[in-house]
């Protein structure tokens, strides 16, 4: 069967629109999928917290042994050494379907080692007595005391 120049032009132009919708569809998110649900992880529990562990290029967890990180169920925490008190606030969220735990300390902290905890953290695991973070290849552990 021979087509006219016309009937060629619909007949691409159908089978562009079909391709167009399925690739649409393709692409499109299911609200319903759980699959883009970040895992399920237990939020911050108010108590006192220690860093378990602190990689960063090296393992640096030796820096944090003196601190005790105390967490409020208001989103706020101190980080407490030898008696000096450092103010700041957590916040829990989804953020681009990922877990974040971010930190952020009042501006009168001037720790190098409590400001190097100062990132929006992927929370890769959580429970009630572990919280694990990532910031790149930034690796931070929170163990419940």
């Amino acid at each position: 069967m021979k087509y006219t120049f016309s009937q060629t032009i619909r007949i691409s132009a159908l089978f562009i629109s079909l391709l167009s919708i399925l690739f649409i569809y393709s692409c499109s998110k299911d609200n319903n999928n759980n699959s883009s649900t970040p895992p399920a992880v237990a939020p911050v529990l108010p108590g006192n917290w220690m860093v378990h562990y602190y990689f960063d290029v090296t393992d640096k967890t030796s820096n944090y042994a003196a601190y005790t990180f105390t967490f409020n169920s208001n989103g706020t925490f101190t980080a407490t050494k030898t008696g000096a008190v450092n103010n700041g606030t957590w916040t829990d969220l989804i953020d681009s379907g990922k877990r974040k735990f971010i930190l952020d300390f009042d501006a009168s902290v001037t720790d190098s080692n409590l400001l190097e905890l100062e990132e929006d953290w992927i929370v890769t695991s959580s429970t009630s007595t572990l919280i694990e973070l990532l910031n790149k290849s930034v690796v931070l552990h929170f163990m419940k005391k």
